[in-house]
């Protein structure tokens, strides 16, 4: 494993953030169970309207997706960001073609890797399907305050807790840092 990936997998915040709370041992056979990938600049990651369960990890370089309104309706994933959870969980079609707007290099969870890792080590297959679960719970609790970000600023809140869910019990300091972790994750995301 080159050292670029090794740093990703190892120090890149939002990744960090989405293996959270699973051993070395589990990290290990998770990784191992990706595949990665490198993209020239034009290159076509997914197209549209296909079937493909799989997870994609920004591990470098930028993907992009193609509004077929305007130019300021593009969205763009840089390094950490996390692709394809509902087409991975339910099975759904990728609504878009993701191309690579610069060298990429991307980490990709087939379902069928996560079949081999149920037989090599069941434990580590489950907490990883547990973790691209709560990641897809996150993600909409981030879209729905997204869309009401208008409600939250009249409440007069810190950055910190912008993207927390107010329903979610945070009685224990560990959830509270992965919903720190998940913040920052969720910030770098935001258009600038």
């Amino acid at each position: 494993m080159s050292r670029k990936l090794r740093d990703f997998y190892f120090k890149n915040p939002a990744m960090r953030a989405f293996l959270e709370g699973i051993e070395k041992r589990d990290e290990r056979f998770i990784i191992q169970a990706m595949r990665t990938i490198e993209f020239e600049a034009g290159e076509r990651v997914i197209r549209g309207g296909t079937l493909d369960k799989s997870v994609l990890f920004v591990a470098g370089g930028e993907l992009i997706i193609f509004s077929h309104e305007r130019v300021e309706n593009d969205e763009v994933y840089r390094e950490g960001a996390i692709l394809g959870v509902e087409q991975f969980l339910f099975d759904k079609p990728w609504p878009s073609d993701i191309l690579c707007n610069s060298q990429a290099t991307v980490c990709k969870l087939k379902f069928e890797n996560l079949l081999n890792l149920i037989a090599t080590n069941a434990l580590s297959a489950s907490r990883l399907y547990r973790r691209i679960v709560r990641h897809y719970c996150y993600m909409q609790i981030f879209e729905k305050k997204k869309d009401n970000l208008s409600l939250f600023k009249f409440k007069n809140m810190g950055d910190d807790d912008l993207f927390i869910d107010f329903k979610l019990d945070l009685h224990n300091a560990r959830d509270r840092k992965d919903h720190q972790l998940f913040n920052l994750m969720m910030q770098a995301r935001l258009p600038q």
